[in-house]
């Protein structure tokens, strides 16, 4: 799970469940403006998580901040949680980029 603020996203929370090299999971942002910026670059995400040797089976995108269905780590392996912490490094990079871009 991860949970940043963003100045132009708003307070942006990722809870992201890899299983066999599946990835599933929801961003949700408290500013809508933001949340839609995010919807919009997608693709830029999914083509970055990819490369780290997942497949984006489902994301989920919510106003809503109190969503916690992820958070069960029970059966998780240790390269689950490695993935994760790529898929995390990812996920920051990619709010990085667009909070340096700004052209959404």
């Amino acid at each position: 799970k991860i949970n940043l603020f963003s100045e132009t996203l708003g307070s942006v929370v990722a809870n992201f469940k890899v299983e066999n090299k599946e990835l599933t999971g929801f961003i949700s942002s408290n500013n809508i403006e933001g949340l839609e910026a995010l919807k919009a670059a997608e693709d830029e995400m999914i083509e970055r998580l990819e490369g780290q040797g997942v497949s984006c089976r489902n994301i989920y995108y919510s106003n809503n901040q109190g969503n916690a269905i992820y958070n069960n780590t029970e059966g998780q392996t240790k390269e689950d949680t490695q993935t994760l912490y790529k898929i995390s490094k990812e996920i920051l990079l990619h709010i990085v980029d667009m909070e340096t871009d700004k052209s959404f």
